[in-house]
């Protein structure tokens, strides 16, 4: 039959019926007892049978199957078994045997550990030391050391936890408060807690390898500065390493093993060692690369960091070459690599994670994990004893001031608390510089708390400045904090005034309006003249960036002189010629023009050979203006929708409380045509 027969009970043998599995490799899985069989579980394509078998018993099984291959991966001490299989194939020499080679640990020279051939050897040196004796050779060999009192006395046996393994422990003595029955491999840690708990004083193990947690027993004996006694393999291993055996096998049915995806954890550190999960711990202790940056990786132990990668980078361009030429190196179907990179603060939270995960994602060689941590914000208000639910949040942390400062100065001027993250004193001190200027002309009160190295030992916490050195938070209460509008109105007043023409209050509010702008637009306001469009548009949200445009040299004076008096750093003005200048912006979402110069037919073009989605809005005072629109409407009737033509004529009566009898007064009319461009659908 297509199939192979795996005499199993091991790690490796359950890896390997699940690899043959995946693989549509049909198997039976051999296992001495049904505890061994019960590990397995229901896999497809697995049949399991359970019980020793002599070399007749396999033979007649052989005989029964015909396989197309055997595989030995029994443990390496159960020699008789060994000797079964060989034994039963003696006149079958078509059929293959792989034996499965556990990997030998290079530990040779380590004053803690005592090598011995065999258990008696090992159970006559024990009578020579003191102490508890963790004893972790299963219970094959607990006669051998149970067999003299003041021996058996002294031990404390982990063993596998089924009915058969506790029957033998109490017919060798061995009291129920001294067993620990567990199923292993168990971790560094694990080992660890169970030997306190034992009162450990000696470790004994057989030469598992690596598969059978050999180097965690030890390591962690090594950590309680207690000497390992090691009873040698009986015979040395022949075979090769599982994953050469599972090739070879595959081979034999025309199939190429899939390999194992690299494990990436992306694990928020918080502020200090003491931060991080347990979750976090583990994923770092498995893990064969360390990722982070300097601070953050000083704050490791140097026992995590043994025997690991370690490698100073936290941006995704510099970690991914070094993962993808891991990856290609790797070549393991069943060993698992795996990577952390640690970010300070939380994962989640303003984090240089999310592009890193993003781009891992994209390539189909890595399970990606999400480990939280907590963040600085969060250790930062704990500490001040201010809440960060209803306050305001926002990062400059690897950003230019274009991008983080109107964000920055919405939350600010705008929210009793806000939070901001920096990338160190020169955000700090810039931030102090726009707070200061804003409290100087009416925009808030401000008190600005500082807070350095969180979690550290240079930890400074105070009022702005509070000292030198290190990652910069910072928290900024607003005393006066101003009223959010939820209107485009802007009043004339609030204007510094020249002789450039401007839009007045009541075109301008429904001009604004009809643009419909949208967080994240992009607006040009072509001929901006006292840039009032601009800031009633830039007013709306920090996220709407305005490019501002005029070739008036007191246009582009009093533009920028009105987005800083009104804080709005998301209006950038530019100086040029439209549609000339246009060219080297970001492409529009929404274009208001107030004045073209006489190009009004030039700047529509260029926005109509654009090919996207445009609201345009266009104020007009002349007739012949208007003619002309009308005209570039009808023509582009395809590429045009949701088209409006307003005339607004205002009557206004200034200062009412200085005259009663005032009349009302009317200004010029005008001609306000607002309309969508989209993409001409071409049908073939």
């Amino acid at each position: 039959m297509n199939e192979v027969l795996i005499f199993g009970g091991t790690t490796e043998g359950r890896l390997l019926a699940k690899g043959f599995s995946e693989n549509n490799v049909p198997s039976v899985y051999f296992a001495a007892t049904g505890y061994g069989a019960d590990l397995l579980g229901d896999i497809p394509l697995v049949e399991i049978r359970e019980g020793r078998l002599s070399s007749d018993g396999i033979k007649n099984v052989v005989e029964e199957r015909k396989p197309k291959a055997i595989v030995d991966a029994t443990h390496p001490y159960a020699t008789e078994v060994k000797k079964c299989i060989r034994e039963a194939l003696i006149d079958r020499p078509e059929i293959p045997i792989f034996c499965v080679k556990r990997s030998e640990l290079a530990i040779c020279g380590d004053e803690a550990v005592r090598y011995f051939d065999n258990e008696n050897d090992c159970a006559a040196a024990l009578l020579q030391t003191e102490g508890t004796v963790f004893l972790t050779t299963g219970t094959k060999t607990l006669p051998v050391f149970s067999k003299g009192e003041s021996l058996r006395k002294r031990l404390f046996v982990r063993v596998i936890p089924n009915i058969e393994s506790l029957k033998i422990c109490e017919d060798c003595g061995i009291a129920g408060d001294r067993i620990i029955a567990a199923q292993g491999p168990f971790s560094k840690e694990e080992n660890l807690l169970m030997m306190k708990r034992a009162g450990a004083s000696v470790l004994v193990m057989k030469e598992s390898g690596r598969e059978g947690g050999e180097d965690e027993r030890i390591e962690a004996a090594r950590d309680m500065k207690i000497p390992c006694f090691l009873i040698k393999r009986p015979v040395s291993d022949p075979g090769d390493e599982i994953d050469t055996v599972f090739e070879e096998v595959l081979s034999l049915f025309d199939k190429n093993p899939v390999k194992k995806r690299i494990k990436v954890s992306l694990i928020g550190a918080g502020t200090k060692y003491t931060d991080l999960t347990l979750e976090a711990l583990s994923a770092i202790e498995n893990a064969s690369m360390i990722f982070g940056a300097k601070r953050v990786l000083s704050f490791l132990p140097k026992s995590l960091m043994e025997g690991k990668e370690c490698f100073s980078h936290y941006r995704a361009s510099d970690i991914l070459p070094v993962l993808n030429g891991f990856e290609k190196e790797q070549g393991s179907c069943f060993h698992e690599k795996s990577a952390v990179v640690l970010f300070s603060g939380d994962s989640g939270f303003f984090s240089g994670a999310a592009q890193l995960y993003n781009s891992l994602l994209d390539s189909n060689n890595y399970e990606v994990n999400l480990i939280p941590g907590i963040s600085s914000v969060s250790a930062f208000s704990s500490k001040l004893g201010e809440p960060w639910s209803d306050a305001a949040i926002v990062s400059s942390h690897g950003k230019k001031e274009e991008e983080w400062a109107p964000a920055f100065l919405d939350a600010a001027l705008h929210n009793e608390r806000t939070y901001l993250l920096t990338s160190g004193n020169d955000d700090a001190e810039r931030i102090f510089e726009l707070l200061q200027k804003a409290g100087e002309t009416g925009h808030g009160s401000f008190e600005i708390i500082e807070g350095k190295a969180l979690g550290t030992d240079d930890e400074c916490i105070g009022k702005y400045p509070a000292g030198s050195g290190g990652p910069v938070i910072l928290f900024i209460k607003n005393n006066s904090p101003k009223k959010r509008s939820l209107s485009p109105f802007l009043s004339d007043s609030i204007f510094t005034r020249g002789s450039v023409p401007m839009t007045k209050e009541d075109v301008r509010a429904l001009s604004v309006s009809k643009l419909s702008l949208f967080d994240g637009a992009v607006l040009y306001d072509i001929g901006c003249g006292t840039g009032s469009i601009s800031c009633a548009a830039a007013s709306l949200s920090p996220k709407v960036r305005v490019y501002s445009i005029d070739n008036n040299d007191e246009a582009i004076a009093l533009t920028k002189e009105n987005a800083k008096k009104l804080f709005l750093p998301n209006i950038s003005v530019v100086e040029g010629e439209a549609p000339e200048c246009l060219s080297t912006l970001p492409l529009p979402d929404c274009v208001f023009i107030g004045g073209s110069k006489g190009r009004l037919s030039d700047i529509l073009e260029y926005l109509f050979s654009l090919g996207k989605k445009i609201n345009v809005v266009i104020n007009a005072v002349k007739t012949e203006t208007l003619s002309f629109l009308r005209k570039i409407i009808y023509e582009k009737k395809d590429a045009i929708r949701n088209t409006a033509l307003d005339e607004i004529s205002v009557h206004s009566v200034k200062e009412p409380e200085k005259d009663k009898e005032a009349p009302f007064l009317p200004n010029n009319p005008i001609y306000i045509l607002s309309f969508e461009i989209r993409p001409v659908q071409k049908y073939v």
